[in-house]
C-alpha cells in the first residue's frame, strides 16, 4: 500500500464510524423522544410538553448531521476562488501575527521603567488615552503599596 493509499484508507475508516455513531445518535434521540411522547400521551396532559426536549435535541441532532454529510475539505474550486477573492480585495497573503512584547494600541504608551529607578511602576511616554492613564494610576498605586 502507498502513503496515499493508506491515507485514503485511514480516510475511509474515519467517516464510517462518524456515519455508525450518527446512525446510533439518530436511534437513540428517537427512541428516547418516542419514549417521553408516549409519557405524555399516558399523563393526558393538556399542552405538547415534549416539544422542548425534541427541539433542543433536534438542533443537536441537524448539527451532527451537517457534520457527518458535509464535504470536510474544501473543493480546489473554492480554494482557488477565495485566494482570488483575497488578492482582489487587498488581503495580505498571511495575517499579521501577535508579537510578544508589542502592546496594543491602547495601552502603548505604557513601558516598564528603566531598571535602578522604581520598581514595578509603568512610566507614561507621552500618551493621552483614557485607559492609558488609568492603567499607570493603578500601576503607580501598586508600586506604593507593594513598595
Amino acid at each position: 500500500m502507498t502513503d496515499t493509499e493508506a491515507e485514503r484508507r485511514a480516510h475511509a475508516v474515519a467517516r464510517l464510524k462518524q456515519q455508525r455513531d450518527y446512525y446510533q445518535h439518530v436511534v437513540v434521540f428517537v427512541l428516547f423522544n418516542g419514549f417521553l411522547i408516549v409519557i405524555r400521551v399516558l399523563t393526558g396532559a393538556g399542552f405538547f410538553w415534549p416539544v422542548f426536549p425534541l427541539g433542543a435535541w433536534g438542533v443537536g441532532l441537524i448539527t451532527h448531521t451537517w457534520d457527518t454529510f458535509s464535504p470536510n475539505s474544501p473543493s480546489e474550486r473554492r480554494i482557488r476562488r477565495e485566494m482570488d477573492r483575497m488578492t482582489s480585495a487587498g488581503v495580505p497573503r498571511r495575517p499579521p501575527r501577535f508579537r510578544p512584547g508589542r502592546s496594543f494600541s491602547w495601552c502603548a504608551p505604557l513601558r516598564k521603567a528603566p531598571r535602578g529607578s522604581r520598581p514595578r511602576q509603568a512610566v507614561r511616554t507621552g500618551g493621552t488615552h483614557p485607559r492609558a492613564r488609568a492603567v499607570t494610576t493603578i500601576n503607580m498605586r501598586l508600586a506604593a503599596i507593594a513598595g
